[in-house]
């Protein structure tokens, strides 16, 4: 059977899915795929949101192993979590483009 007609499977795809379908959670993903990594700081400048809503959005794409973070100095860094990522947002920008 395959693995993606389990239910565990689908209900974490679509929990992913529904997750994309924000649109200030996918402006935060979108911006970190260009440029690697942000600041929270560069983060609520570029999205112009306040640090309590980009907080908030940041820790749901956190939880869901979409971002990570490291904290250099009294900066926290954030990330797309890996490649998998990337080539989603990737190619939802692309298909959009065409």
């Amino acid at each position: 059977m395959n693995s993606l007609t389990q239910h565990d499977s689908l209900e974490k795809v679509s929990h992913i899915f529904k997750l994309l379908g924000d649109q200030r959670r996918m402006s935060i993903l979108i911006h970190l795929k260009e440029k690697k990594e942000l600041t929270v700081s560069e983060l609520m400048e570029l999205l112009q949101m306040e640090q309590s809503a980009l907080s908030h959005q940041l820790r749901i794409l956190k939880d869901a192993n979409l971002v990570s973070s490291s904290v250099m100095g009294k900066n926290r860094i954030y990330r797309l979590k890996d490649k998998h990522i990337y080539e989603i947002i990737q190619q939802i920008v692309e298909h959009v483009n065409e």
